[in-house]
């Protein structure tokens, strides 16, 4: 008897193979993550944290920088100068910075002034910079003024003390100190400075930095004699400004920030039968 062969179709096949393959992904899922749990060591994922923004910039305000905290060796006291001039009159004005009298204070990039600690402080941060501040009182011809001043950071060859008989456009004359104890007397006119008085050594001046000296013009006319500390130093004669307003100056020759400041600002009148004094 003859055994009957079984064929299998073509179709028959593909599906036993569609079926076989679903198996073996299905097999492959179920054993992917023994397998992946088996090869990669699994941490948890860091928490983030925000990081702070940074604050804000804070505009900075430049003032001067006065007498660092110290105790400076005492230094002389100058000599009153009223008993060597009693042809003054009455005080004018006076002013001891104990609080604002109302200066004329000019806002620039460079440099600024302020009370502190009871004195007008100075200050520049450029070379070859010159900064004022004019007193209160108006414009004077004949008169005495005297001022304390003192250097609290000081550059070489920066000067720094009185102008008088300024102008609505700035002329003026100028007497001034530096580090070295020397004076110094110019005229500022026409756009360009005339020295009345080279820089002299005085011998009367306290150099150096903390050293406070006494600065006093008389003005009478167009005669100028210039003290310091009670001493005459010298005089001139010069005719070309008869009158204007009596301020505060500083004047930088160095990149280093320069630091003064005043005290005892007194301006007197003179009577009118004085005659320019003499030693």
């Amino acid at each position: 008897m003859q055994t009957p062969q079984i064929k299998f179709s073509e179709n028959t096949n593909k599906s036993t193979d569609r079926a076989r393959s679903r198996r073996i992904a299905v097999l492959a899922l179920i054993l992917l993550p023994a397998v992946l749990t088996s090869c990669v060591d699994v941490n948890p994922l860091p928490t983030l944290t925000a990081s702070p923004m940074p604050p804000s910039p804070t505009a900075t305000v430049f003032f001067p920088t006065l007498v660092p905290t110290q105790t400076p060796t005492p230094l002389p006291t100058p000599m009153p100068t009223l008993a060597r001039l009693p042809s003054l009159g009455e005080v004018i004005f006076s002013d001891s910075f104990d609080e604002d009298k109302g200066w004329l204070i000019t806002e620039v990039g460079y440099g600024g002034a302020s009370l502190v600690n009871g004195r007008l402080g100075l200050a520049l941060q450029q070379s070859q910079s010159f900064y004022s501040v004019l007193s209160p009182i108006a414009s004077l011809f004949d008169f005495y003024v005297e001022v304390d001043v003192r250097a609290d950071i000081c550059a070489d060859n920066s000067e720094f003390g009185l102008m008088f008989r300024v102008s609505p456009t700035q002329e003026h004359y100028r007497f001034t100190v530096n580090c070295s104890g020397e004076a110094k007397v110019l005229l500022l006119h026409g756009g360009s400075e005339l020295v009345l008085m080279p820089f002299t050594q005085t011998n009367v001046a306290l150099p150096g930095i903390l050293a406070e000296n006494r600065l006093g013009v008389y003005a009478s006319g167009s005669s100028y004699v210039f003290y310091i500390n009670g001493s005459e130093v010298f005089s001139v004669q010069n005719g070309t400004l008869s009158g204007g307003s009596i301020g505060v100056v500083l004047r930088s020759r160095s990149e280093e920030q320069t630091t003064v400041s005043f005290d005892d600002f007194t301006v007197w009148s003179i009577l009118p039968t004085s005659a320019t004094p003499t030693n």
